[in-house]
């Protein structure tokens, strides 16, 4: 046999394996191959969860694996710190007496509070609104937001001044922003660019850290008289008398025998100057929740009926509504109940807030245990409430 007819039966047995390879592959099972959790969580189409209706029946209970916001699905992946949440809620508009959809814009992470919460409150006066069925936006987004709703108002409303300071430090909401508080009433700050912002949007920005001008004359006097009658007054007094002291004032060790400058004994006018600072420094830490008895009742009274406004309290910027006489509420914008549109509101009843307790859209107690939240039936008596919140407030005092 000669190599070309061996080379040709080879190459013929090759084509024959090969045929019957493919005879093989057409004649085996199909298999099906299941889809990844994962995966299917990315197709899925996240279901809104119906709001609550005037009629609607108590919700049953929810265990953590089922609360939505724990899984943000399509969410997942856009950086925290600079895109929010959305939440859907109704909100029956008191000054239109009708109900309507907002988006509320909620946070999960610390610094966005002034502009989450200037954005929320302006939806619920009606003077921004985010629309179409989107679950996130970015601050970049909302920044424009305000800005386009600036220019928007009324010519004169506003002036040259405030929208030039507004225009500059919008851009800059997203990280904080600074404000200096005075400690007379509720609408008391000192004024700056961050007053000059709320002004020109037309939100109150109101705080609870009151001095009682009656029950606390001493330390009233010297805030006054003193320290500008603000935070940054008191703390720059309280650092200067530090000082002189040779740090006896923050460390709480004081007494008159004691009391010595770095080279001699202070005089008359110094060991004064640094009682009182003992006295403000202590007055500070015990109210160091940044609300006190005084400034919450100043809050139920002196803020209008059914109306929205911002909240400084604890270096943080809440949305606030008081809805009726002593009836306060914060808008909960936390990003761990985004999923939840039954938690809405979280009620303000006193100083350290161990009375709180969250309420639905329309303002429907929710009881909240430890892995679920349920609706109560009715509303308990108001004051029976304000007897409670009154009884711990004096117990921490």
């Amino acid at each position: 046999m000669d190599a070309k007819t061996e080379s040709t039966r080879d190459a013929e047995s090759e084509r024959k394996e090969q045929d019957e390879s493919k005879d093989e592959l057409k004649d085996a099972p199909t298999v099906e191959i299941e889809p990844t959790d994962q995966a299917k969580e990315q197709t899925e189409t996240t279901e809104e969860e119906p709001l609550l209706g005037p009629q609607a029946p108590a919700l049953p209970p929810r265990t953590r694996t089922q609360t939505p916001a724990q899984s943000s699905g399509p969410d997942r992946g856009l950086d925290a710190r600079t895109h929010y949440r959305l939440k859907d809620m109704q909100w029956h508009d008191p000054l239109t007496n009708r109900t309507r959809d907002v988006k509320i814009v909620t946070q999960n992470a610390n610094g966005p509070c002034p502009l989450i919460a200037l954005t929320n409150a302006l939806q619920l006066t009606g003077a921004l609104q985010i629309v179409g069925s989107r679950r996130t936006i970015s601050g970049d987004e909302l920044t424009g937001m305000l800005a386009d709703r600036l220019f928007q108002t009324d010519a004169g409303s506003v002036s040259e001044t405030d929208v030039t300071q507004t225009l500059a430090l919008l851009p800059t909401l997203a990280q904080g922003l600074d404000v200096d508080l005075r400690f007379a009433h509720v609408y008391d700050f000192s004024d700056s660019g961050p007053m000059q912002l709320f002004r020109a949007f037309n939100v109150d920005l109101v705080h609870g850290w009151v001095v009682d001008a009656e029950q606390e004359q001493k330390v009233a006097g010297v805030l006054v008289g003193e320290c500008s009658n603000s935070y940054e007054g008191a703390v720059e007094f309280i650092l200067a008398a530090d000082e002189v002291s040779c740090g006896q004032v923050v460390a709480h060790n004081i007494c008159d025998a004691d009391v010595r400058g770095a080279d001699a004994e202070l005089s008359e006018k110094q060991l004064a100057t640094v009682r009182s600072a003992i006295e403000v420094n202590a007055w500070l830490e015990h109210t160091a929740t940044q609300l006190t008895s005084c400034g919450l009742r100043m809050l139920g009274t002196m803020l209008p009926t059914s109306h929205v406004c911002v909240l400084f309290r604890n270096n943080h910027f809440s949305t606030l509504y008081k809805r009726g006489p002593g009836e306060l509420f914060l808008l909960c914008t936390d990003d761990a109940v985004a999923g939840d549109s039954r938690i809405v509101w979280e009620s303000l009843r006193d100083v350290h807030q161990t009375t709180s307790q969250f309420l639905d859209s329309q303002f429907r107690l929710l009881r909240v245990g430890g892995d679920y939240v349920q609706q109560v039936e009715g509303r308990e008596d108001a004051t029976a409430d304000a007897q409670e919140a009154a009884q711990i407030d004096e117990d921490y005092a």
